[in-house]
């Protein structure tokens, strides 16, 4: 007696008298029901019969949920009546089982179907919004545009289930949806894809066929896919079709990681949320990607997509081409930025079958046949810039008073430019700086904000800023709080920053000539500055940084204004040659009348005078010989010799004259110029002398002259 045989004899004798209770029994259960009998109930049937076994009846049931809900024969609907009520606004990324009914939804009509085949088609429906559901509900949303798109002043879909889309939604499932017939769909396993339609003609004409000339196309190439980006085109390989027309039924795409950022992932699922094939323009088929089970390990840290039952025609003679996007997924790591990817299809990858019913195959696993691309985490390439506006301050003195505060003075004006996206900045450092030797910012300060664009911001960092200056010495940080109103700038465009303080009363807190600047040095701007664009901005993404003028502070004094300046060659007949420079300038005086002596006298030279002055040659480098004469004049009255500037009266104009006529080291056919760098002033004629530096100092020299013939 054969036990092999007798054994196969038995299965087959069961399965023969299985396959007719279940045919009759599917046929009651069908007439009761009135509808073709699913896979489910059929299994559930095969479990109550005991010929799927009880320690299988799990295993069973998983396979056939993620099978969908086709049937065992005919056709079936996409869900018949509408039952959904959708409660909350959903958009790319959300998951859920109102995700799923969304698409279910979606699926009963023709043209707002999610997918036509694998996951999101009908009785294929998924849990999570994914870019074919973004794009299924524009199709919705342009569909009944009047009652979504019309009244936001829309004329195209969002893509996201918002109020008006949701409420059209119930609106529509209220009076019973609608529902279309769709042929049986093949489950998805994992490592496979479907195709999304054949091309209509399923006629293949010839014999066999053969694929040759694959070969890799030169565009796209070096792609920068962003986090969230969707169905970006990162590859292309084409291949000819001789001697027979094809059917193109499987493609198999490799992956591999080849650099990246310190710790960067090498693991695709990661990175991707779904990977697409096109066939030309065409797109043919596209996978989920964001789960280990959707991929196949290769070799290495290799890893494959296998696309299946595409059933895609290509004609005899014709050149295939085809094109593998990416989207990537929204909220990738850090670890998984920068990351360049190697995309090909390895020997054999393609698989077509001909007119004569042979498979053929074609595919290059070699380094030449692939296409690389990088995917980038969100924000890359955003940069925010620190700089010193134009209008910003020159050094000069402040007037002070006393016995009161002296308000609204601005020490810094700088600029914040955004790059590479939008950015909102929620916190901004400054950095309030004394000179060497004189008070402390606290004892100085009595208020401190910015303004920007005429508001006002003046919330300072818990633990910093006006509260913690009692004994501040040197410079202190203040941080500014912009968090509950973040300051917006939109790509390529920049902002002005004031900084505004407000000086205390001078008396008891501090001496004239004390002096303040306002600064943002680089450092303190990649350490302090917080800003975010599509995600938060470090310090390598900060550079720039703002220094201000020195501003001194008197309770009285003098202060000088530029008003124009000359400059000219004389030429003397068989002798040196002479330049004549003009720097003219106004004066007035405040909290004191102001004594200048009506004599002028080259820097460095030790003698008190009115004015000071200074020779450059062409280097910017101070001349020291040389013939020079100075003629100090003024509109001012005289007394005992020094011209009298009253207190708050009107200004004065004084004109320095200078004559140079250059030799011994520095000769003729030079260039020259003339500079004011000092006006010396006392509150008594005769009297103590104090110095006021004229600002900007540009504004007081004149310009080069050559001095020869």
């Amino acid at each position: 007696m054969n036990l092999v045989k007798d054994v196969t004899f038995a299965k087959v004798a069961a399965a023969v008298v299985g396959v007719a209770m279940i045919s009759g029994l599917t046929l009651a259960f069908a007439a009761q029901r009135a509808h073709a009998i699913t896979t489910a109930e059929l299994v559930e049937l095969l479990i109550q019969l005991d010929i799927i076994p009880a320690s299988k009846a799990t295993d069973a049931r998983a396979a056939v949920s993620s099978m969908g809900s086709t049937t065992t024969g005919g056709t079936t609907t996409t869900g018949g009546s509408c039952t959904f009520s959708f409660t909350r606004d959903l958009k790319l990324g959300s998951t859920g089982a109102d995700v799923m009914n969304l698409q279910k939804f979606l699926n009963m009509s023709a043209d707002t179907q999610v997918s036509a085949a694998g996951a999101g088609s009908p009785g294929m429906e998924t849990s999570y919004f994914g870019p074919a559901t973004k794009a299924a509900v524009s199709k919705f949303q342009v569909k009944y545009a009047s009652d979504i798109l019309a009244p936001l002043g829309l004329t195209a879909g969002t893509g996201n289930f918002g109020v008006s889309t949701r409420a059209k939604a119930n609106a529509v499932c209220a009076t019973g949806g609608s529902s279309i017939p769709v042929p049986p769909t093949p489950p998805s396993v994992p490592g496979t894809g479907t195709s999304t339609g054949s091309t209509g003609d399923d006629t293949l004409s010839g014999g066999e066929a053969s694929l040759s000339d694959f070969d890799v196309l030169s565009s796209p190439s070096g792609e920068d896919v962003g986090e969230g980006d969707e169905e970006v085109k990162v590859a292309g390989f084409e291949f000819d079709v001789d001697d027979a027309d094809v059917s193109l039924n499987r493609v198999d795409v490799r992956f591999e990681a080849t650099a990246g950022d310190s710790g960067f992932s090498d693991e695709p699922w990661d990175t991707f949320e779904s990977v697409a094939l096109y066939l030309g323009d065409k797109k043919i088929a596209e996978m989920n990607a964001d789960d280990e089970d959707d991929w196949d390990d290769a070799t290495g840290n290799a890893y494959e997509l296998r696309f299946t039952n595409l059933k895609e025609k290509i004609k005899e003679g014709d050149t295939a081409k085809l094109y593998v996007a990416v989207s990537v997924q929204s909220n990738i790591d850090e670890d998984d930025d920068a990351t360049t990817w190697t995309v090909s299809i390895p020997t054999d990858g393609i698989r077509a079958r001909d007119a004569a019913g042979i498979d053929q195959y074609e595919g290059d696993s070699t380094a030449t046949a692939t296409r690389t691309f990088s995917t980038e985490e969100a924000g890359t390439g955003e940069e925010l810039k620190v700089a010193l506006d134009s209008s910003n301050p020159d050094a000069s003195t402040i007037k002070v008073d006393d016995t009161t505060k002296t308000e609204d003075q601005t020490i810094l004006v700088f600029t914040l430019e955004a790059e590479g996206g939008d950015l909102e900045v929620s916190q901004i450092p400054v950095v309030i700086a004394t000179s060497s030797g004189t008070s402390s910012v606290s004892n100085l300060l009595a208020d401190l904000k910015l303004e920007i664009d005429g508001v006002v911001y003046d919330d300072l960092v818990t633990g910093t800023g006006m509260a913690t200056l009692a004994n501040a010495t040197g410079s202190s940080l203040f941080l500014f709080d912009l968090s509950d109103d973040k300051l917006a700038i939109d790509e390529d465009d920049k902002v002005q920053v004031k900084v505004i303080v407000d000086f205390k009363q001078r008396n008891n807190n501090y001496w004239d000539g004390s002096a303040i600047t306002a600064k943002i040095e680089s450092t303190v701007a990649d350490a302090f500055i917080e800003a975010e664009g599509a995600d938060d901005l470090d310090g390598s993404d900060i550079s720039g940084s703002a220094i201000g003028e020195a501003q001194t502070l008197q309770t009285a004094g003098v202060f000088a204004e530029a008003v124009s300046d000359s400059a000219n060659t004389t030429v003397k007949d068989g002798a040196a040659d002479t330049g004549t420079f003009v720097v003219k300038f106004d004066v007035s005086a405040f909290d004191q009348d102001a004594f200048i002596n009506n004599v002028a006298t080259r820097d460095g030279s030790g003698t008190v005078s009115g004015v000071d002055y200074v020779i450059q040659d062409e280097n910017g480098v101070a001349t020291t010989t040389g013939t020079v004469s100075a003629v100090l004049s003024s509109t001012a009255d005289e007394e005992s010799g020094e011209f009298k500037v009253v207190d708050d009266a009107s200004a004065e104009t004084f004109t320095l004259t200078v004559t140079f006529t250059p030799n011994g080291t520095y000769g003729e056919n030079l260039n020259y110029r003339v500079a004011l760098t000092g006006v010396n002033f006392a509150e008594t004629a005769g009297g103590t002398v104090s110095t006021h530096t004229p600002s900007p100092v540009e504004d007081f020299r004149t310009d080069y002259v050559n001095i020869g013939e």
